[in-house]
């Protein structure tokens, strides 16, 4: 299954930290979780000013986000897809040690979005979400992205389910 994320973090540089993530599959399902551990006094303006206030508020300990996204996938073979998404993708492994320690079965890869939108041609994509650097609203319409790559290019898609 198709599962498209997005994660909102602070990077001082020299580390990230989760602040949310958000996670969209093509079947409807979605999952949105927040940190409890987030250092506010690592957090630049920008941060501040635009993810911090789309915060709803029902943060959780990240070994229960990382409870929550394996019982999310459950037993599923994950796909996962992300825009600009090397930050995200590590913040998602990151939740659960290393790269090698993601669940069995999962795949150590994630497809980035806007690198298939570039070998694409550069289509136009969808409206941004309203609620942009909100995880839960940008995974949605990362999967919308996903959706709207893979009619542009089926055998593409095809092939990423493959290698995942």
């Amino acid at each position: 299954m198709i599962y498209a994320f997005d994660t909102e973090f602070i990077d001082d540089g020299a580390q990230f930290q989760l602040v949310s993530i958000g996670v969209a599959r093509d079947d409807g399902g979605t999952l949105y979780v927040e940190s409890l551990e987030v250092d506010w006094m690592l957090a630049d303006s920008w941060v501040i000013e635009h993810v911090r206030p789309q915060l709803e508020g029902n943060a959780i300990p990240r070994a229960e986000m990382r409870e929550r996204l394996v019982e999310f996938i459950g037993d599923d073979t994950p796909t996962f897809f992300a825009y600009y998404a090397p930050s995200d993708w590590v913040n998602l492994f990151r939740l659960f040690g290393t790269l090698l320690d993601l669940p069995s079965g999962w795949p150590r890869l994630c497809f980035d979005l806007k690198q298939w939108q570039v070998a694409l041609g550069m289509p136009a994509l969808p409206p941004d979400p309203a609620g942009a650097h909100k995880a839960i609203d940008d995974a949605v319409w990362n999967l919308e992205v996903y959706r709207l790559l893979a009619a542009l290019d089926p055998t593409g898609a095809e092939r990423m389910r493959i290698l995942s």
